[in-house]
């Protein structure tokens, strides 16, 4: 088995490669997400409920980093602008008509 550090040089340089490896992440987030709601539909004794509980949030967590596609918690917006930005002095006559509003 290859060293971590060599298998993400062979992703840096491997594009095919890349997609493989995340995709295999991908569907081994969705496997661990369906053993937790395993979890979540399993009776439990009063003494583990904390202990689930605190797996469960932790399948939360994971899911919205490692699939953040589907579960991520940030909304990103593209912002297309032309980099141009006008600045104005008003002069008394605009300040004027401003504050009489």
């Amino acid at each position: 088995m290859p060293a971590v550090t060599t298998v993400y040089s062979w992703m840096k340089d491997d594009e095919e490669l890349k997609k493989q490896v995340m995709d295999a992440r991908q569907l081994g987030a969705w496997s661990y997400l369906d053993s937790m709601l395993e979890l979540l539909q399993q009776d439990c004794e009063p003494q583990q409920v904390q202990w689930n509980r605190e797996r469960l949030h932790h399948a939360r967590w994971m899911s919205s980093k490692l699939l953040a596609g589907t579960f991520g918690d940030k909304i990103q917006a593209d912002v297309k602008t032309d980099g141009n930005l006008t600045i104005e002095w008003a002069t008394n006559e605009k300040t004027k008509e401003v504050l009489s509003k």
